[in-house]
C-alpha cells in the first residue's frame, strides 16, 4: 500500500507577502508563513485558496519580502500549492485531511455582485469549502452504512444457506422416516 503525504487547505483571504502598492489592513504575512512552515516540517503537503500575493511575487520577487525574514518567507511561499479560484468554485480540489478556515464574515464587500469593482469572494470561497466537506462526509456516511447493510446481506445469504440445508436435511428424514 502506498502512503499518501497528509493534506492540508489553508483557507485565508490574506497576503503573505508586504503587499507592495496595495493597501489592506491584512496582517497574514505575520504569522501565517510560521503556521505553513511548521505544517511542512511535520510532513503535510500545504493547499491554499487564492495566491492574493502572486501579481507582487511576479513583478518584485523575493524583494516583496523584505520587511522581515525574507528568505523564510519566500522558500515558505513557494512551497505552498496555490489551488485558484475557479477550481474552488467549480469543486476541484485535491483529497485532503484538514479544512483550516480562517472565519470570514459577510462584508460589504463580499455583499456586492461577483462581477463588481470591489467585490471580495471570500465569504463564497468559504461557502464552497464547507459545502465541499459536507459533501464528503456524507458520501463517507454513505459507504460506511452500505458496508453495514452489505455484512447484514452477507449475513442473511449465509443465514438462508444454513437454513435452506437443514430444511433439505430435515426433510430427507423426514423422507427416510415416512418410508
Amino acid at each position: 500500500m502506498i502512503k499518501r503525504e497528509k493534506a492540508i487547505l489553508y483557507n485565508m483571504w490574506g497576503y503573505l507577502s508586504d503587499k507592495i502598492g496595495i493597501s489592506s489592513p491584512c496582517g497574514n504575512a505575520t504569522y501565517v508563513p510560521w503556521i505553513f512552515d511548521s505544517l511542512l516540517k511535520n510532513g503535510y503537503k500545504v493547499y491554499c485558496c487564492v495566491d492574493r500575493d502572486k501579481e507582487s511575487v511576479l513583478k518584485y520577487g523575493k524583494t516583496c519580502f523584505d520587511s522581515f525574514s525574507q528568505t523564510k518567507r519566500w522558500e515558505i511561499y513557494n512551497k505552498i500549492n496555490f489551488i485558484g479560484l475557479e477550481n474552488v468554485l467549480n469543486g476541484n480540489l485535491p483529497q485532503i485531511d484538514i479544512l483550516f478556515l480562517e472565519w470570514r464574515f459577510l462584508t460589504s464587500d463580499s455583499r456586492l455582485p461577483p462581477n463588481a469593482p470591489g467585490y471580495s469572494p471570500d465569504l463564497k470561497i468559504q461557502e464552497k469549502l464547507i459545502w465541499f466537506c459536507m459533501f464528503l462526509i456524507m458520501l463517507r456516511k454513505k459507504a460506511t452504512c452500505l458496508r453495514r447493510v452489505s455484512r447484514i446481506l452477507e449475513r442473511q445469504r449465509a443465514l438462508r444457506k444454513r437454513f435452506m440445508l437443514l430444511v433439505t436435511r430435515n426433510s430427507r428424514k423426514l423422507r427416510v422416516m415416512k418410508e
